[in-house]
């Protein structure tokens, strides 16, 4: 919208409404004078089994693209710092992208070995790799509502994320899932530490996680699109 205006606002004033799926956006295109209403991202609870985690293991997970905005290299230098202490970590990298090569030769040049990267995964296969895992890493320094972030509720993992665009919101301020600054691997290590420590705050933060994510299902986001339709054709 602010650097490609002559191209997008043609097409923007074309539609009979913009629907965004965060308040996020919402604000975004206010900001820019156009109107739209809210319909939030879905996630599919049945295809990830929830599974609380009484007792967290030192086993990371990412599920974003290989691209700069994601900050995959934050997270991988993060990983690094816990390594420092938990010489058991483990970190499983799922995703595609440019930056391939470059986060495989950080991985290298920071001697870091049980980083596995496995690419682009199948979404029959997705839940079955959240269940390998015990906490969730996100380190996006440009985002909106990431699905995989809503994945991670459903299957019951504890997040750790930066409160980039509308994450802050999802994780409920901090009460479904820990906060960091983004490209600030030692905070994003600090609360991997903390978390493992404290059992009983990662139970609190999934046990509310599990409730947000109700808010993502197709049974209620489906009366919200019809809503939309409804009135475009009035």
């Amino acid at each position: 919208l602010a650097h490609w205006g002559l191209l997008v606002h043609p097409w923007l004033g074309l539609a009979d409404r913009i629907v965004v799926p965060s308040s996020y956006l919402k604000h975004t295109f206010s900001s820019f004078n156009y109107d739209s209403c809210i319909v939030p991202n879905v996630v599919e609870l049945t295809q990830f089994p929830h599974r609380l985690r009484k007792q967290l293991r030192p086993k990371f997970l990412s599920v974003r693209n290989l691209e700069l905005h994601y900050g995959i290299d934050s997270l991988i230098r993060s990983f690094a710092l816990i390594k420092a202490v938990r010489r058991d970590a483990t970190l499983i990298v799922a995703g595609y992208g440019s930056q391939e090569l470059p986060l495989r030769r950080l991985v290298r040049e920071l001697a870091l070995d049980d980083v596995r990267f496995i690419g682009r995964v199948e979404p029959d296969e997705i839940a079955r790799i959240y269940d390998q895992a015990d906490i969730f890493l996100n380190a996006s320094t440009i985002d909106n509502q990431p699905v995989s972030l809503l994945e991670a509720f459903a299957a019951g993992l504890p997040v750790i994320t930066t409160g980039t665009g509308d994450i802050e919101n999802m994780v409920c301020q901090g009460a479904a899932g820990l906060i960091v600054p983004p490209d600030d691997p030692p905070a994003m290590a600090e609360a991997a530490l903390a978390l493992l420590a404290q059992p009983a705050l990662a139970e609190s933060l999934t046990l509310r996680a599990r409730q947000e994510v109700e808010r993502y299902t197709w049974q209620r986001v489906a009366p919200e699109w019809a809503t939309v339709y409804r009135e475009a054709a009035a």
